[in-house]
């Protein structure tokens, strides 16, 4: 399995930020995404989707560095001890992810492996290809790119999951991602796609048995194949 995901923070009580997230205290204010706490409950969905499925691979987004939470990566082998990760990432924030890995104990069942995701190669052999949080930030362009280069580094019978936030096929919603979707376009070169969006770059790209999965907090899975 490879993963792609945006970094969106680690626990801001363990970072000693605040006291507590009821009563932070001082003047600070703020959202967390649990994204620890979510980790696990969605990496064991993706178990349930492809129970074979025996290496991870994490790859970064070169303009916001993700493998450094390792948050992912940590989760599923925790979670399921036969499996082994491995992490794209950008240097020099390839040695901070080496040391959260080793200070979480991980270090010799994750892997660090330096590169980019837009001009390197994907790293090969693993089963599945899991971009959290990563299409959102790119414009059309990128995302093609990046679904190519999945399908390329792929085995037969390998898959591709996309989890963000996605505007319904219609584009009738949902209003808080349409109102996200709105701040990326400002922000960043991409804005949140819509399910038929993303299928349409999917099976361009040759993917197929394409399904879209709704999970929580508006968002949901894609997920497709490349057939043997």
């Amino acid at each position: 399995m490879a993963i792609f995901q945006k970094s969106v923070g680690d626990d801001p009580v363990k970072l000693g930020l605040v006291a507590n997230l009821a009563r932070p205290g001082g003047n600070a204010t703020g959202i967390n995404f649990f994204t620890a706490e979510l980790a696990a409950k969605r990496l064991g969905l993706l178990r349930e989707l492809l129970p074979a499925a025996m290496r991870v691979a994490v790859l970064a987004n070169p303009a916001d560095p993700i493998g450094s939470s390792g948050i992912y990566s940590c989760a599923i082998v925790a979670r399921h001890p036969h499996l082994r990760a491995t992490v794209l990432e950008k240097p020099p924030v390839d040695r901070v992810t080496k040391r959260f890995f080793a200070d979480r104990g991980f270090a010799d069942r994750i892997d660090v492996h330096i590169g980019d995701m837009f001009s390197d190669p994907f790293p090969s052999g693993s089963d599945i290809h899991l971009f959290s949080n990563v299409f959102h930030d790119w414009d059309v362009d990128r995302v093609q790119q990046l679904l190519t280069k999945s399908f390329a580094a792929l085995p037969s019978g390998g898959m591709i999951v996309i989890h963000d936030a996605h505007i319904n096929a219609d584009k009738s919603g949902p209003l808080p991602v349409a109102a996200y979707s709105a701040l990326l376009m400002t922000i960043t070169e991409g804005k949140c796609y819509s399910e038929k969006e993303i299928s349409n770059f999917l099976a361009a790209a040759g993917f197929s048995n394409i399904t879209h999965t709704p999970t929580a907090a508006d968002r949901s899975i894609i997920t497709a194949y490349k057939q043997l």
